[in-house]
């Protein structure tokens, strides 16, 4: 059906699908057609789809400024950047030959970063702003009450229910200090910029050059949006002030991210190991991923960040 839809709206044809590397939002595919190599991305019916296809003409705007490293849509028959799929959304981009890493040169990536803040003023596209509404929140309180009360038969919903009670008094805490950060940033005055949020996790590395892709998300907001994760990084503040002298972090929107970014992978994982249409080796997967993301990775730096 992809194929079908791909080659009827883009003109290409002999279209092949081959699955690509994808997260939690979308459906990815490399796209092989007569006239060459693509990638197709299709975002299906939910809340996410609608925020998608407004950020996809700064992508566009990105690159006929002169930002070569990231991937943009291209222009179906008609004209549009996308095409509706039943509620669903299906993007063509540009093919950029690279591998997904997170071990990836630093100096590259953190001017590719900073440079691409830096043409914030000149993008013309109405783009969302930061509001620092955590949505999530009632649907993360029910399911850790779901958690911390109901009993569990499968093996990895059962150790996920003990990891939870576990930490019951810690993500009650984490979850207090996140929405008092919140009101606290609604009546703080910070520049808002072009951001990304989640760069560091969406880099393609070709040998040659850095390219950050999978632009979803696109916000006007604060620089920790995408500076926080590497607020602890020796090497960045010196790079990235090359082009922005005197930026420091400011600590309190540096908190919100880190703080939002540990609840809300944490919801991610817990829905994942509870969907009754997951198989035994995806909820032992995804259990296996919230204890390398949250406990691994995030936790260090909330721990250290509340010392």
């Amino acid at each position: 059906m992809l194929e079908q839809l791909i080659a009827a709206n883009y003109g290409l044809t002999n279209v092949r699908l081959t699955p690509a590397p994808r997260g939690f939002v979308a459906e990815t595919y490399y796209v092989d057609s007569d006239s060459g190599r693509y990638f197709a991305k299709f975002v299906k019916p939910s809340l996410d789809a609608p925020s998608i296809a407004p950020t996809l003409p700064v992508l566009r705007e990105l690159r006929q400024l002169g930002v070569e490293q990231i991937t943009y849509p291209l222009s179906a028959l008609d004209g549009r950047l996308s095409i509706d799929l039943n509620g669903g959304l299906l993007v063509l981009f540009n093919y950029v030959a690279g591998e997904w890493v997170f071990d990836f040169p630093f100096e590259p990536y953190v001017r590719l970063l900073a440079s691409i803040h830096g043409l914030s003023d000149q993008i013309q596209t109405p783009l969302p702003r930061e509001t620092f509404e955590l949505t999530f929140m009632n649907d993360l309180l029910a399911v850790c009450e779901r958690l911390w009360t109901d009993t569990f038969a499968h093996p990895q919903e059962h150790a996920l229910a003990q990891w939870a009670s576990a930490r019951r008094s810690d993500l009650l805490r984490d979850i207090g200090i996140a929405e008092a950060t919140v009101k606290q940033l609604r009546s703080a005055d910070l520049p808002f910029i072009l951001t990304h949020g989640d760069a560091p996790g969406n880099i393609l590395y070709d040998g040659q050059q850095v390219l950050l892709v999978d632009w979803d998300t696109v916000l006007l907001a604060p620089r920790e949006r995408d500076t926080w994760f590497h607020r602890h990084d020796a090497n960045f503040l010196p790079l990235y002030r090359q082009f922005v002298p005197e930026y420091d972090f400011d600590p309190t929107a540096y908190r919100f991210y880190l703080y939002k970014r540990y609840l809300e992978d944490a919801l991610g994982f817990f829905d994942k190991v509870l969907a009754p249409t997951s198989t035994d080796s995806e909820k032992s997967h995804n259990f296996g991923e919230l204890i390398n993301d949250c406990e691994g990775w995030l936790r260090p730096l909330m721990d250290r960040e509340r010392d």
